[in-house]
């Protein structure tokens, strides 16, 4: 059967396209993207990012969301629960208290606009965001952090999230062998609730295991989500925390400056004072070695002339060996 080959043939949708499945964001490109929406002021963006991290709605869904699912009473809610275009069945997730400040923020524009959509467009013609536009906003999010906008879409904001928490298999006391005890006085279980905004897990309650010190400084022994142990400084726990802000310009107090100054002029004048000027008497004396003389050369020609004229003693026969030893022998009779 031939096949007709023509300018009316339309092309594959995925040539030259990179299809599968998208990557997730990592914690660390999740942190740096929210940090470059905050520093940009881009509210509407930073709201849309942290709901399609906490919800992981499908883009048709996420951009659909309205106002009464969301908020209640002026406030934004903890949980909201929706129904799914594609599958018609009721979905429930949590918003984060990182994500409830930034869709406050954003809220103060949408009422201003009289839309009862949490994100609308830009376009009169169109109610919401589409999920055009909102590509769009994934891939101009990932190339601002340097990565390859190819390898992601908006089904990467879907696999972002991980679990909250780790289910570990109890094991039991009996089974556990005596070397393996430790103490653990320290390390009563607690939490602590991270309100440090620009901290990857703001918002979340974090498991303690014990609280440590380090010059000065108080540190948390924290789970993380893999099962493994993170540090986390004690004041990214502490109220003051949420208030903190980045700014393009460094600000400190002027007593914090001149205490600072006072630390700097003291180490200073400790080094100055323990450093001590190289002086010729401070050099090491010059000791002589034990060892005895090497021989010189004129001994070792020697010890190299006797060898050989023994060498050439052997290969001759005895009747010559005792014809010279006769006429040395008489030699020695004349000298007498």
């Amino acid at each position: 059967m031939l096949t007709l080959v023509g300018k009316n043939r339309s092309r594959p949708w995925n040539k030259g396209l990179l299809v599968g499945q998208k990557k997730p964001l990592q914690p660390r490109h999740v942190w740096s993207i929210r940090v470059r929406l905050e520093i940009s002021r881009k509210w509407r963006d930073l709201a849309l990012f942290n709901l399609a991290i906490d919800s992981k709605l499908r883009a048709c869904d996420l951009v659909k969301l309205r106002l009464d699912e969301v908020c209640s009473g002026g406030k934004v809610r903890d949980r909201a629960t929706i129904v799914q275009k594609k599958t018609g069945r009721p979905v429930q997730f949590e918003i984060t208290e990182q994500t409830r400040v930034s869709v406050e923020a954003s809220l103060r524009t949408v009422r201003t606009t009289g839309c009862r959509y949490l994100f609308p467009s830009r376009l009169h013609a169109r109610p919401h965001l589409s999920t055009r536009q909102y590509a769009r906003l994934v891939h101009r999010w990932v190339d601002s952090i340097g990565l390859e906008s190819v390898c992601y879409g908006t089904h990467s904001m879907r696999r972002t999230k991980p679990p909250r928490s780790i289910v570990k298999p109890a094991i039991s006391a009996r089974f556990s062998s005596f070397s393996e005890r430790r103490h653990t006085a320290r390390e009563q279980q607690a939490e602590a609730h991270i309100t440090y905004r620009f901290h990857p897990r703001f918002g979340e309650t974090v498991g303690v295991r014990r609280r440590l010190e380090r010059g000065g400084a108080a540190f948390l022994v924290v789970h993380q989500l893999d099962g493994t142990f993170a540090c986390l400084p004690a004041w990214m726990t502490e109220e003051a925390a949420s208030r903190f802000e980045i700014g393009v310009e460094p600000r400190f107090p002027l007593d914090v400056l001149r205490s600072l100054r006072n630390e700097v002029d003291a180490l200073l004048g400790f080094l100055a004072s323990e450093s001590k000027t190289e002086r010729p008497e401070n050099d090491a004396a010059i000791r002589e070695s034990p060892a005895k003389p090497v021989p010189g050369r004129t001994t070792v020609r020697r010890t190299a002339c006797g060898s050989k004229e023994r060498a050439r003693d052997g290969h001759r026969g005895a009747a010559a060996r005792d014809r010279g030893g006769a006429g040395k022998s008489g030699k020695r009779g004349k000298r007498r």
